[in-house]
């Protein structure tokens, strides 16, 4: 799957389920989305949800926290996983 596809879909989890506010998700690409706030404790647990139910991949919620706390690596991850 190419990070075109996987990004597309992700933006689209995270519109269909209000995950991240009403932001502008393109302005949040590279944004630690834990330290400004965009998702917190709860949102984190459902965003993983989200992403096995999707994609088939299980995020471990320590990874997500500290390397894969941007749309970017998630995307970047998941591309990898993929291949």
């Amino acid at each position: 799957m190419s990070e075109y596809n996987i990004k597309s879909r992700l933006q689209c989890l995270a519109r269909e389920n209000g995950l991240l506010n009403g932001e502008q998700i393109d302005l949040l690409w590279d944004v630690n989305l834990f330290e400004h706030g965009i998702i917190d404790s709860m949102g984190s647990v459902y965003w993983m949800a989200l992403i096995n139910d999707e994609f088939g991949v299980e995020l471990d919620p320590t990874l997500l926290i500290t390397e894969l706390n941007t749309l970017q690596a998630i995307t970047q991850y998941l591309e990898k996983r993929a291949s």
